[in-house]
């Protein structure tokens, strides 16, 4: 474990838990709020371990592959050219929705931390061409913000629950939800808060000769994550209640005073940046690899989408990432399972003594996701 812990490998780490932690977690505490702490919690560590085995996966296949390759491309290697063009649906809806909340969050953020001065519209333009600018120098450059990045994500969030937890009222955590959507609302928040196996190949190149390390630097990213998600809305909610709201930046003024909230914001709106950075070069990567697009193109095409579904009026944070994590989540996490069943049987899998997993769990897990899609699908058409 101290291994994972030193050089690359800690780069790595970070690397890892920044193309992971997303604007997802500050949806958090508002759908445990109306699941209800106990019952979003029990989610959490159910859907945390699902998302782990599907990390190790995905792992897997990255390392037994030969040849420098993205999602979409690993998943048609295996599944052929039909998996393939599910693949590059699932994939482009799911990170250009992710894009498209981070636009919208990045906004609100900045708006905030200026007092109004930009308003939210210009100010998501103005952090997204910030970040398209940054993203355009490189992997290293990226790793390189993303290492000294999550350390404001983690201020900022350690500042805000020791700031919220000395009102942690018992009652709030007791409450629990009255209906079946309540009680489901954190599924699909939380497997969009907790899916970041497109950063696995960037993790996977920045540890070049130390590929062994990739699953140890996988477990310790989720094993923090795991804390930060579980005690973050813990603190919110026992603090707030009912009151907590759907992002929960604008919640900073009912815990601290107002120059305190205008700092907090600060590092929130930083912290949002960062993830906006990797989850788009995680995009720019997969853009020039896999379709073959020149890096200018695929730069554009990260930043255009979004900002074109921003301009059309997407605006809402919790229905938006619930859904694109419920439905393309889902739709990602079963390819990866298929692939990885179909790499357990090949030969060279078998002389590598790859990460082996019993079918009966992929088809556990996997009827999870189903589960998810089929009840997002419901939910939407009632």
């Amino acid at each position: 474990m101290l291994k994972v812990l030193e050089g690359r490998s800690f780069r790595a780490v970070l690397l890892m838990t920044s193309g992971v932690v997303g604007v997802g977690v500050l949806g958090l505490p508002y759908v445990m709020s109306q699941s209800g702490y106990l019952v979003g919690f029990l989610q959490l560590v159910l859907i945390t371990m699902v998302m782990v085995i599907i990390a190790l996966m995905y792992a897997e296949i990255t390392v037994q592959t030969e040849g420098k390759h993205r999602f979409v491309a690993y998943i048609g290697r295996f599944l052929g050219e039909r998996g393939r063009k599910v693949a590059t649906f699932a994939f482009l809806f799911s990170t250009l929705g992710g894009l498209t909340a981070f636009v919208i969050l990045s906004g609100e953020a900045l708006s905030s931390v200026t007092h109004g001065a930009l308003t939210p519209f210009w100010a998501s333009i103005t952090v997204t061409v910030a970040v398209a600018l940054i993203a355009f120098q490189g992997l290293f450059f990226v790793s390189k913000i993303a290492s000294w990045a999550i350390g404001f994500i983690l201020i900022f969030y350690v500042a805000l629950i020791v700031a919220a937890l000395p009102s942690l009222q018992v009652p709030h955590m007791t409450v629990i939800g009255e209906s079946w959507r309540e009680l489901l609302m954190p599924y699909g928040v939380l497997i969009f808060s907790l899916a970041g196996m497109g950063v696995i190949p960037e993790v996977h190149d920045l540890l070049g000769r130390q590929v062994k390390k990739l699953s140890g630097a996988i477990m310790v990213s989720y094993a923090m994550i795991f804390v930060l998600y579980a005690v973050f809305p813990l603190a919110m909610i026992g603090a707030l209640g009912d009151r907590v709201s759907s992002v929960a930046l604008t919640d900073l003024p009912q815990i601290v005073s107002a120059p305190l909230a205008t700092v907090g914001t600060l590092l929130g709106c930083l912290s949002v940046a960062s993830i906006f950075l990797v989850l788009s070069w995680e995009l720019i990567a997969t853009l020039t690899i896999d379709f073959k697009l020149s890096k200018p193109l695929a730069w554009l095409t990260t930043f255009g989408v979004p900002l074109i579904l921003f301009f059309l009026g997407v605006r809402e944070f919790i229905d938006t990432i619930g859904f694109v994590g419920s439905i393309f989540g889902g739709t990602t996490g079963i390819l990866v399972i298929l692939a990885y069943e179909k790499l357990k049987r090949t030969r060279g899998c078998e002389q590598h003594k790859c990460f082996r997993l019993p079918t009966s769990i992929s088809m556990i897990v996997g009827a999870a996701f189903l589960f998810g899609i089929l009840i997002e699908i419901w939910y939407t058409l009632t």
